[in-house]
């Protein structure tokens, strides 16, 4: 059932809960008969009230009417939304789709950030799903998968299918957010890779007790990026070139190899990876956390070594087979 459709039941229940109460207490009058009383007047059906009422039950009298007036003209407002608009049967059919995803990323907060991350993602055709509590935020005809909620909450990262995903950015507008939403994440999920923004460096620690693998503080980041293109500004135009023309076709990535793979125990020269695909190795973290930067051409590949490679995509997608055994 759509929030909206809750809310309004919510809104209505209180309502009758507080007419009823307040009957009970001003006029004395039994349960059943605070409550018929608060019926017939949030209902306004013009029966006569069952005992003549005091001047304070008149006034609360006045309050329910004119609150369930309202209430009534809220409530065909969100089911307009809910059922007209098909808001309803689209986040059914929403929801059903990503019930089917596994492996998936989720992406908490679609603000700037979050924008940009979905766009990276649906470029190299990776799934995944956006929570994001603002309504206006979202596209509704959009391809991305998405959920109007709340990340902070579990029934909605459950929604977002958190058990079955692979990882978790949060980039929600404050860190005390992104702090509940990677202990949440973290407490549902304890194999997921969660990666949080942080807007103060005091909140870096914080979200690493909460459970997150990597902070990101963009801050930090922009400025050593903007100090880097002060001092060596071909560097940086010539990474820039490289990874931002889509013409060149050139991905960095990180591939695992897995115990079925071939590359066990070959020297980077026995694999030919060099030479047979043209990609480069500029990098190996060991599963012992040792670094290897630009492995010489007789170190040897060990199980569940993580190559940090440039190349070409469909060239990158070959070495991942190699990589798996398959």
């Amino acid at each position: 059932m759509a929030k909206e459709i809750r809310n309004v039941l919510l809104v209505v229940f209180l309502l009758f809960l507080g007419g009823t109460i307040g009957y009970y207490i001003i006029e004395g009058w039994s349960f059943l008969d605070a409550l018929y009383m608060t019926v017939i007047t949030l209902s306004t059906t013009g029966f006569q009230e069952i005992y003549p009422l005091s001047d304070t039950g008149r006034i609360l009298t006045m309050i329910l009417i004119i609150l369930g007036i309202s209430v009534l003209f809220y409530a065909l407002h969100e089911i307009n939304l809910v059922i007209f608009t098909g808001k309803f049967f689209r986040e059914r059919k929403m929801q059903k789709q990503i019930n089917q995803l596994a492996d998936h990323y989720i992406i908490c907060g679609f603000g700037r950030m979050g924008k940009k991350i979905s766009q990276e993602l649906d470029k190299r055709n990776k799934k995944f799903v956006v929570i994001e509590k603002e309504i206006k935020n979202l596209d509704p005809d959009s391809d991305y998968h998405y959920i109007h909620g709340n990340a902070t909450e579990d029934e909605d990262l459950i929604r977002a299918g958190i058990k079955r995903a692979r990882g978790l950015v949060s980039v929600l507008s404050s860190d005390i957010e992104n702090t509940f939403t990677t202990l949440s994440a973290r407490g549902l999920n304890p194999d997921l890779k969660i990666i949080a923004r942080a807007e103060e460096e005091a909140s870096k620690g914080k979200l690493l007790k909460a459970g997150a693998d990597r902070v990101v503080l963009p801050y930090e980041i922009g400025g050593f990026r903007m100090m880097q293109a002060l001092l060596k500004p071909s560097v940086v135009d010539y990474i820039d070139e490289v990874f931002s023309r889509s013409d060149l076709g050139l991905e960095i990535e990180e591939i695992k190899i897995q115990e079925t793979s071939n590359l066990i125990d070959k020297t980077l020269a026995e694999s030919a990876i060099r030479g047979t695909l043209d990609i480069i190795i500029i990098g190996i973290y060991r599963e012992d956390g040792e670094m290897i930067f630009n492995p010489r051409s007789e170190t040897k590949f060990h199980i569940h070594d993580n190559m940090i490679v440039i190349g070409e995509l469909k060239k990158l997608e070959k070495l991942q087979v190699i990589a798996n055994g398959k």
